[in-house]
């Protein structure tokens, strides 16, 4: 249900290509530290509403799964789902409503999904359910 949903979303006709900029697609020689490839500004942040409900800490929560999506410019050649190890945690975070998104965790996969745009693909990262608040909760 959920990919469906987010194969939905990315059909959508208001759905823009994110801008490519070169902190999205490249490393940085300076440092140190060095830094590393940060896609945050150039993905599209979302949340699904799931109908589904948890009780957390005695209390009915609605989950929620946060992802973010970063296209080519032209039409995407295929859809690359990129899921997080471990807990699952992404740090996606941003405005569901405007879609920018304002800040990523240090996980190689999001921190290169554009780099799958820059190739001509579609790229989802998927974040943990909004539920799953600790980080032992292995997904």
């Amino acid at each position: 249900m959920i990919l469906s949903a987010l194969a939905l979303s990315l059909s959508w006709p208001s759905s823009a290509p994110a801008n490519s900029n070169p902190e999205c697609i490249t490393n940085s020689t300076q440092g140190p530290p060095p830094t590393f490839i940060d896609s945050t500004t150039c993905g599209l942040y979302y949340v699904l509403h799931n109908a589904r409900f948890e009780e957390v800490n005695a209390v009915e929560t609605e989950v929620k799964i946060a992802y973010g999506v970063w296209l080519p410019t032209g039409v995407p050649k295929a859809l690359v789902v990129l899921f997080a190890g471990g807990t699952g945690k992404t740090g996606l975070t941003g405005d569901a409503t405007t879609h920018v998104m304002t800040d990523t965790n240090n996980n190689f996969l999001v921190r290169s999904a554009q780099l799958f745009a820059e190739g001509g693909y579609a790229a989802v990262v998927i974040s943990r359910p909004s539920t799953l608040d600790t980080d032992d909760a292995a997904i």
